[in-house]
């Protein structure tokens, strides 16, 4: 009886390995893998969406403005002024410029509070990504002379 009882304790002495397995490791396994896939989906539907940007055209910039906001055009996935910001800010038409002239070029700002001195943009959709809960905005520094020196596409 008592070899039983030894024998009992081993047993159970094996199987904490395996109970910590499955009880520890496979749900932090899961919960990465999960996270992982998140992740890489969110990666390439970003990088799908880039794809299919578009050459600035200041009247479709013009469709999809703010105070067109509830406008089928401005909230739409598909948005167009979000679509031609990769290329507008590469490609940089707007260094150099003056706020007046920048203005003068894309309509009145709409200048949501960002910090760092961001304080000039435009509200261009929603941001890219599968779940599109924030705005996506063209932002731009000036230099001390007043002259454009950086774009930026940030959200809120």
């Amino acid at each position: 009886m008592c070899n039983k009882v030894i024998g009992e304790s081993n047993n159970k002495t094996k199987l904490r390995p395996i109970i910590w397995l499955l009880i520890i490791v496979l749900p932090l396994i899961y919960i990465c893998l999960t996270v992982g896939a998140f992740i890489a989906f969110n990666h390439f539907y970003i990088k799908w969406e880039e794809s299919h940007d578009i050459e600035f055209d200041l009247k479709l910039w013009e469709s999809g403005s703010r105070d067109k906001i509830y406008s089928s055009t401005a909230l739409k996935i598909d948005a167009p002024r979000i679509k031609m910001c990769r290329g507008f800010i590469a490609n940089q038409p707007w260094k150099g410029k003056t706020k007046e002239e920048i203005e003068v070029w894309l309509g009145k700002p709409d200048n949501f509070p960002f910090r760092n001195g961001w304080d000039f943009n435009y509200w261009v959709g929603l941001q890219r990504g599968p779940m599109k809960m924030d705005s996506a905005w063209l932002c731009f520094r000036f230099d001390n002379s007043g002259k454009s020196v950086q774009a930026e596409l940030n959200q809120d």
